[in-house]
């Protein structure tokens, strides 16, 4: 029988974290849009993310204007955001938190609201 054990200590957070808003594009002509959120760690069960921004603020209680009043929610390949209302450049950051609360670095993406009808003549 042994008598020793091998005891692995975790302290880096998730690695390579990224959030890509509407599939990267430049523009979005609603408020509500799909967040793609990754990171490079392979298994990512019990992981958590953490998103904030130019946000809603009535339409996700866990997804505020700011990383203090944000929560921290089950990780998903993708998410719901509503960005706040008002034409123009609207920025959405990102943190992931793994199964032992190791932060990731902070992320973020931009994208332009543009809610306004083309006119033709």
């Amino acid at each position: 029988m042994a008598n020793y054990f091998l005891l692995t200590l975790d302290t880096t957070g998730p690695q390579s974290p990224s959030i890509i808003l509407e599939s990267g594009a430049q523009y979005a002509s609603a408020q509500l849009i799909n967040a793609d959120i990754s990171t490079s760690d392979g298994i990512t069960t019990g992981y958590q993310i953490k998103i904030w921004g130019d946000v809603d603020l009535t339409e996700n209680p866990n997804i505020q204007d700011t990383e203090l009043n944000s929560s921290w929610i089950t990780y998903s390949a993708t998410q719901q955001v509503k960005l706040s209302s008002g034409d123009g450049a609207k920025t959405v950051y990102l943190k992931i938190r793994d199964d032992v609360l190791n932060e990731s670095a902070q992320v973020n993406d931009s994208i332009t609201l543009d809610t306004s009808l083309p006119v033709v003549t």
